[in-house]
Formats: C-alpha cells, structure tokens, sequence
C-alpha cells in the first residue's frame, strides 16, 4: 500500500506543476538583479523591471543570459512585458543573439546580426527565487526551466513579500513551537510553508492512534531537506531523513509507524534555493 504513495506524488506533480507559475506573485522593482543556480555557478541571468504604461500590468522585463554554448561564452538577450498568469505574473520575452562585429572601437553598428533566438520566461517564488523557461528556435539549445536564487540586488529597490509569503517565521523551529498537523484519511492534507532564509528550520508535529505506513513530502520548486523525528520523553529520536528521493529536489520519506506522536523538520538543502513549499502527510488508513 505505501507504494501508492509514489503514484500519488506524480500524480499531485502533474495537477501542480502549472501552478507554481500562477504562485500570487505581482512582479516588482525589487525583483531586478542577478539570479543563479548555486549547482551550476559560472552562468546566470542580469533581470531589470521597466515601468511601462503601454502594458496592462504597467511593467515589461529585460533579461541578459550569460551562459556557454558549443565550448563558447555567449550572452542571450530578452525583453518583453509582465504579463498577468492565474493569480500571478510571469515575464513573457522574445530572445535573441547578436553575431557579426568586431570590438570597439572597430564596432560597426550596421554589422551586427540579431538573430532570433526564441522564447524566455521568467516568474519568481518570492522575492530572492526565480524560476527561468527557456524554447528556442534554435539546434542545440532546446527547452527547459532551471531554479534560480538571488545573487545581487539593484541598490535603492525592495520587494515586498507575496500573499502567503509572510516577513516574520511562519512555522516555530522546534518541537514545542511546532504546528500541529491532523492526521485525517483525506489524500489532500497539506499545510503551506516557507523558508524565510538558508537556516529557516520549520517543525511541524502530528499523533497516530494506531500503528501505520505512511508518506511525508514536500512539493514545489524549492530544494528540501526533511528529517522524521519520534518524539517520547520530552525527547525526539531521529528515525529518517531525506533530500532528494521526491520530486524535482523535494524530500519524501516513507515509513511503517506505530502509535505516538512525531515531529517532522523541514529545513533548505545547502546548494538549493529557499522559499515557498507545499508539506503532505498520507497516512494508510485502510
């Protein structure tokens, strides 16, 4: 019966997937700066919001991708406008390369080649986490999306916190502060978390009537870490922990239980980015 678990995470993978995008996230000033993926430091995009009246939302994007391509540094230029997404915006930008000069001061502007690239698209989880969409029209580049976390900030800008996504500690970081989480037979249980920074532990605490297996994971496009405590005596005993064995970097940790009451801390992982997730509990109550 746990292996149901398994199905039932892709399953909530495929539902949710598209909604991250549509995360409550209005795109702000404050979202300018450099964004990275701490696993693949050496490339990365510059991300600047423009005030403009001619577009619904007021603003459009402009993004500057420094990456590699064929063993070569090349730089993919992109602008477009923030669009409105669900309850979200999401910036929707044409992307090009530019080939066929020579350095300054030899530069000729009537040389340059601006080649269509195709499609970038860049939402945030946040205020310091971006997700990056890429189609090209181009062999070789392909399509794809890598999670991304802030590297510089534009002085003078800030960035307010999104619904949901509250400024103070949202889940206490011990046992006795934790939130409760009910145990009922409904697939659906699911509590709404967020790391505030890299050492944001959140606990969270739950009772079994009677011995069972059960599911514990996170969704969503932040890297986890959680690790399953017992606790008796006024004390937590690990009993397991977990990285990576979920979805797209998310923990998932499955365990045959036997009455009494546990703990499960959910903390970032190191090299992964922070911010908002999704905690399930499945329990077998059949």
């Amino acid at each position: 019966m746990i292996q149901l678990f398994r199905i039932i995470t892709t399953v909530f993978v495929i539902l949710a997937g598209t909604a991250w995008a549509q995360s409550g996230i209005t795109i702000q000033g404050g979202h300018s700066g450099g964004f990275y993926n701490a696993a693949q430091s050496g490339h990365g995009v510059f991300a600047e919001v423009l005030d403009d009246s001619s577009v619904p939302t007021g603003k459009r994007m402009v993004v500057a991708w420094y990456a590699y391509f064929q063993g070569r540094q090349i730089w993919i230029l992109a602008v477009g406008n923030v669009v409105q997404e669900g309850t979200g915006q999401v910036a929707v930008m044409d992307a090009f390369i530019y080939e066929g000069n020579a350095f300054p001061p030899a530069y000729n502007p009537a040389l340059t080649d601006e080649i269509p690239w195709g499609e970038i698209r860049m939402y945030f989880i946040g205020c310091d986490n971006a997700v990056l969409q890429w189609d090209s029209d181009i062999s070789g580049y392909g399509s794809g999306s890598i999670s991304m976390q802030r590297l510089t900030t534009i002085s003078g800008t800030s960035c307010d916190p999104g619904p949901g996504e509250p400024s103070a500690d949202d889940h206490g970081d011990t046992w006795q502060t934790a939130t409760a989480f009910p145990v009922k037979a409904e697939y659906n249980d699911a509590i709404e978390g967020r790391h505030e920074n890299r050492d944001d532990v959140d606990v969270f605490v739950f009772t079994l009537t009677g011995g069972q297996p059960v599911a514990i994971f996170t969704l969503g496009s932040t890297n986890t870490v959680g690790t399953l405590y017992r606790i008796n005596n006024n004390q937590e005993t690990e009993i397991a922990e977990d990285d990576d064995s979920g979805i797209s970097n998310n923990f998932l940790i499955e365990a045959n239980l036997t009455a009494g009451t546990y703990s499960i801390h959910v903390k970032p992982a190191f090299t992964g980015i922070y911010g908002g997730y999704t905690l399930y509990l499945l329990t077998d109550t059949d």
